[in-house]
């Protein structure tokens, strides 16, 4: 990992001489004065390890993106109405799932949160998508506050009408419901003019309503089960400017139905 950091770093200075890159990572001088600073050269030789990782996994994501495309080909189906207008992601892609172990391993842990485990987010966010859909299930808004995103909400609040009795109750998740759990997506968030910087999880959640009775009676695995699977899509975002206290929040939610998605 140490000669392909170096590779990094080494091709991110060749290619900043040649203007490849927007960002101005020698925005600060060296210098003061005509007087060396080793600190102000480790800070910024910090920063630029940084950017290359986030380099490295926008790379992996566009891989991702570029192998993924023959999905959009797929027929269009009805769909009943949901609570964000977003395309939801169901399983999970290799080159994904490598890009969140590098993010999370080389820049969440020891950039913005040594004690940061995406393990035990994932696993953690299970208790946050049991509250939130109860809440969303009772039509609940004002307890959502502090959890979910205001404009998150209010685009949630337009939509909940739209759906009948029937899809609002099937909005709750029970904890022992949750069949499968996973991290789609990790992304880091660097604005450089104002040197914020946020981490953003999506977890993806497959649901089989009374899946223990389920389990009980080796009825899992069959058809009308996966006709009854619900796919849960939840977006986490925190903040880790330097001096901002700051917790997960949700700023984008889905609950779908995997038949209304695949074939």
């Amino acid at each position: 990992m140490n000669k392909l950091a170096s590779r990094i770093f080494s091709a991110i200075v060749k290619n900043q001489k040649q203007g490849i890159y927007s960002h101005d990572f020698f925005r600060y001088s060296f210098k003061i004065k005509n007087v060396y600073h080793p600190s102000l050269f480790f800070q910024k030789l910090e920063d630029l390890k940084f950017l290359a990782v986030v380099k490295l996994s926008n790379m992996l994501q566009q891989r991702s993106i570029n192998t993924s495309s023959d999905d959009d080909g797929n027929k269009e189906k009805s769909k009943p109405p949901v609570l964000m207008n977003f395309v939801p992601v169901m399983r999970p892609e290799i080159f994904l799932s490598l890009r969140n172990w590098i993010l999370a391993k080389f820049i969440i842990q020891p950039y913005l949160d040594k004690d940061f485990s995406l393990k035990e987010f994932t696993d953690g966010s299970k208790q946050a998508l049991v509250i939130v859909s109860s809440y969303l299930s009772q039509g609940d808004f004002q307890s959502l506050e502090g959890l979910v995103a205001a404009d998150a909400i209010a685009e949630i609040k337009r939509n909940y009408s739209s759906l009948n009795i029937k899809e609002r109750q099937d909005l709750l998740t029970k904890f022992n419901d949750i069949l499968i759990t996973f991290p789609y997506q990790v992304g880091i968030i660097f604005d450089d003019d104002n040197q914020k910087r946020f981490a953003e999880i999506t977890v993806v959640y497959h649901i089989i309503k009374n899946l223990e009775d389920m389990k009980m009676q080796s009825k899992v695995n069959s058809e009308a089960v996966k006709e009854d699977i619900k796919i849960c899509n939840y977006r986490f975002i925190r903040e880790y400017t330097k001096g901002v206290e700051s917790d997960w929040t949700i700023n984008r939610l889905g609950h779908f139905k995997l038949c209304h998605f695949e074939e």
